[in-house]
C-alpha cells in the first residue's frame, strides 16, 4: 500500500477560548484577530461544543453500531 506523504494545508484557522465568568474569545487567522468576545463568543463556544464536537449519546452498542465499528 502506497502511503506517500501529502503537504499539510490549513486554509482556515480559528481559536475559541472560554474565559469562565469573563466570557470567551473567538479569533480567526494565524495572527488571531479577535472577531467576537464576551457573551457572544461564549454562546458560539457553547454551540460548537454541544452541537459540533460533543461526544455521541446513547449506549456503547448504539454508538458503535452507528459508526459501523465492531464492539468486540
Amino acid at each position: 500500500m502506497d502511503l506517500s506523504l501529502q503537504p499539510y494545508r490549513q486554509p482556515r484557522y480559528v481559536t475559541c477560548l472560554d474565559l469562565g465568568a469573563s466570557g470567551a474569545l473567538f479569533t480567526t487567522g494565524w495572527d488571531r484577530k479577535i472577531d467576537l468576545q464576551g457573551s457572544k463568543a461564549k454562546a458560539l463556544k457553547r454551540s460548537i461544543v454541544t452541537d459540533g464536537i460533543a461526544p455521541p449519546r446513547g449506549s456503547r452498542a448504539e454508538i458503535l453500531a452507528a459508526a459501523a465499528i465492531d464492539a468486540e
